[in-house]
């Protein structure tokens, strides 16, 4: 930093032209790297949040994991499959357990996709 000091004053001394190109070619870093910052806070600003588990996902995983041996990692995989994890499924199975509205609704939505299937089967 004291060496870039010492070119400016000397830069200033000998004439005035010569330091507006050593200030413009500053300016310059300076600009690209401020570009690159903000495009790199953009970037890491758009990642995908967390995604809210939906009955239909919640009632497809459940209907892989009846067949499978119930174990943790068959689980988290079935899970991951959707995009979720084992935690979210597992919070998903526990307020399901414990909200009615959400327990009939999922029921509800169990019904209409079983109606599909049925329809499907007949064609």
């Amino acid at each position: 930093m004291k060496k870039y000091l010492v070119m400016l004053i000397r830069k200033i001394a000998t004439n005035s032209r010569d330091i507006k190109i050593y200030l413009g070619g500053i300016m310059s870093y300076l600009l690209h790297f401020s570009a690159i910052l903000l495009l790199f806070i953009f970037i890491s600003s758009c990642k995908p949040g967390i995604k809210e588990m939906t009955s239909e996902d919640f009632i497809k995983i459940e209907n892989e994991i009846l067949f499978t041996d119930l174990s943790d990692d068959a689980m988290e995989n079935i899970a991951k499959k959707y995009k979720y994890s084992l935690k979210q499924y597992k919070d998903y199975v526990e307020k399901v357990e414990n909200d009615p509205e959400l327990k009939a609704q999922v029921g509800a939505v169990r019904l209409q996709m079983q109606k599909k299937k049925e329809e499907e089967y007949m064609k």
